[in-house]
């Protein structure tokens, strides 16, 4: 199976504690895991880390930025991310 990846611009979101991306809707999502998670490995500024895509109540799809990822960025910056199903992790 080839491993698509998915390259998306979004503006980052302050969520309670977390700095988001949230997913266009035209971004298909393969499949979903334990606890609505989808596992992938994302980059961002050619920062690689593995990561889960999550979806909120109101059907929001998104990907946390961790500080050490993210550096300068800020809420209210557009950033470019890049991921591909994490299939490996799929069921743990």
């Amino acid at each position: 199976m080839l491993e698509a990846s998915y390259t998306f611009s979004s503006r980052l979101e302050k969520l309670a504690s977390w700095t988001v991306a949230p997913l266009p809707d035209s971004i298909p999502i393969e499949a979903v895991s334990s606890f609505g998670r989808t596992p992938v490995i994302a980059s961002v500024e050619g920062r690689e880390w593995s990561t889960s895509l999550w979806t909120d109540k109101s059907g929001k799809t998104m990907i946390a930025l961790p500080k050490k990822v993210r550096g300068y960025l800020m809420p209210g910056d557009t950033v470019e991310i890049i991921f591909r199903f994490d299939y490996d992790r799929f069921g743990r």
